[in-house]
Parts: C-alpha cells; sequence; structure tokens
C-alpha cells in the first residue's frame, strides 16, 4: 500500500508523457491509499471522461496513461488485484471510449494551387549565375518548381520524393519508381521541370554509376558547395512550400489530398487509388472523397 499521488509521483519519474493522464486520473479519484483502488476505476473515468466532453484523441491517450500506471501498480503489488482482474477492466473499457471518427481531407482550393505554381516560377534569383551564390541560387530556383510540380501532379509524400534516385526514374515512360515498389506518373509539366533542373544541374553523364546514385533532388547552398550531390531533406520540402504559398492551408499533404481526390472522382477506383497513393487499407483512401 501507498499514498495515491506518491505512487502517481513515482510513475511519472518512469513514464513522463504520462503526466497529463494521471493528473485527469487523481482530479477523478476519490481515494487516498492504492490499495483502496478497484480495476474498474480503470473504466470509470474514461466513462467520465467522455461524458464531460473530452475529444475521443484526448480520452486515448489518457487511457494509456492510466492504464499504464495500473499495470506499474499491479506489478509493484501496491493494489488489492491481481493482472487478472485488471485485464478484465481493459477489455471493459472498449463500451464507454467514444468512437473516433476519423475526419474527412480536405484538399487545397485550385486558385491557391495555382498561385504556387506562379509564385514559384516567379521566384527567379537576382544574382547572375556567373557568381558561386547566382549559380546556387539559380540552381535551387529550378529545383523548387520541380519540387511544387512533381507534389502536385503524383501525389507523393515529402519523405518518397527526397529518396528518390536518378536510378529510380524511367525516363521513357516518365514515371519514378518510390521506395514501395509503386509508380509515380509525371505530367508533362512536371517532368519539363524535372528536365530543366537536370540539364541545368550538369550531372556526370559519362560516369554511369554515379549518375544512378544521384538525389532527383539535391542541396544548393554554399554549405553544400563542391560537396557533390547531396540528398535534400524532408524537411526543406515543407519549407520550400511555406515560402511560396499564399495560403496557410495549402501543404504538402493538401497537394497529396488535392491529387487521391481528383483520381477519385475521375476513376471512381478505390483500389487503385490506393496503389497509387502507397496506401494499404480503403478506410483510409475513402478519407479522401469529397463531401458531397
Amino acid at each position: 500500500m501507498m499514498d495515491l499521488v506518491e505512487a502517481a509521483s513515482r510513475y511519472r519519474e518512469i513514464a513522463p508523457s504520462a503526466r497529463c493522464g494521471l493528473t485527469a486520473f487523481l482530479a477523478y479519484c476519490q481515494v487516498e491509499d492504492t490499495w483502496s483502488l478497484r480495476a474498474a476505476d480503470t473504466v470509470d473515468v474514461l466513462g467520465s471522461l467522455a461524458s464531460q466532453g473530452y475529444a475521443p484523441e484526448t480520452i486515448l491517450r489518457y487511457k494509456t496513461a492510466i492504464n499504464g500506471f495500473f499495470r506499474w501498480l499491479c506489478a509493484e503489488e501496491l493494489v488489492s488485484f491481481g493482472a487478472e482482474a485488471l485485464q478484465e477492466a481493459f477489455l471493459d473499457q472498449g463500451a464507454v471510449l467514444p468512437r473516433r471518427v476519423r475526419a474527412q481531407r480536405v484538399g487545397p482550393e485550385e486558385g491557391d494551387v495555382r498561385a504556387l505554381l506562379e509564385a514559384a516560377y516567379a521566384a527567379r534569383p537576382a544574382a547572375p549565375p556567373g557568381t558561386v551564390q547566382g549559380w546556387q541560387s539559380h540552381l535551387t530556383y529550378l529545383r523548387n518548381i520541380a519540387v511544387v510540380e512533381m507534389l502536385r501532379a503524383t501525389g507523393a509524400r515529402p519523405r518518397e520524393l527526397v529518396a528518390l534516385r536518378r536510378r529510380d526514374l524511367d525516363e521513357e515512360n516518365q514515371v519514378a519508381r518510390a521506395l514501395d515498389g509503386r509508380c509515380l506518373y509525371f505530367d508533362l509539366a512536371s517532368w519539363a521541370a524535372l528536365a530543366r533542373y537536370f540539364e541545368a544541374r550538369r550531372d556526370p553523364v559519362d560516369r554511369p554509376q554515379l549518375l544512378r546514385q544521384a538525389p532527383l533532388f539535391a542541396r544548393h547552398n554554399l554549405a553544400s558547395a563542391g560537396k557533390g550531390l547531396l540528398p535534400l531533406d524532408a524537411g526543406r520540402v515543407g519549407k520550400i512550400l511555406r515560402r511560396l504559398r499564399t495560403s496557410e492551408t495549402l501543404t504538402t499533404r493538401a497537394l497529396r489530398t488535392r491529387f487521391a481526390q481528383r483520381l477519385l472522382a475521375a476513376t471512381a477506383d478505390e483500389k487503385g487509388t490506393a496503389r497509387l497513393l502507397g496506401i494499404k487499407g480503403l478506410k483510409t483512401v475513402r478519407r479522401y472523397r469529397k463531401a458531397p
């Protein structure tokens, strides 16, 4: 047996992320020592949170913290019940947990997408390409156009985009092969933007092995100058959009949603859309359907 507040304090040292969940439990619980706790308290507290209107995501997060605390109490023999009774209580929690309804994905306004593309093409650097800094700025400009065009056209995730290498391109069919094996299909504008970027970048076409390993999208700044083609990182992709966009709702996820919604609208093929997005569950794909 232990003072309940002291026990919660000790558990927080083990699991700091449980702080908010334990605070909610202590506010609900009316006992002073751990031996007075019941396994059913794990059910009742979640029902209380649901009746108070807590968001389903919050309740599930608190549930993880509270259940972990009770497992620890049980293992330390600080409660009057055993693991079997606790497991039964965990099963009973399903009856009081609110159903989590996943929101439909919302695509960007077409005007915002056009404005993004126009901003990318209009961001031509002022520095002349004859200097090192000017040349890096010119390559950055062409790269950013290709990045925006590819996100728009293929529905690729940023981490997939930056993982691509020249060897992943099928130039004859104008597609790229993602890490999971699926094809990313370019349209004319996105393929042309990538071709202009490659032409300016002057990849080592006379050395096939180096060419195959070259990243599709590289860093172009003074820090990376002279170090070869270093791949862009996924975080930089989001920053490119944030610098060019006119609406805060226009993100890499929003462009992926737009791709999925247009594909579903054109084909009504959920399985095909899932394959092109690299998604396994059809429930996730259905979140991309536009609300009637």
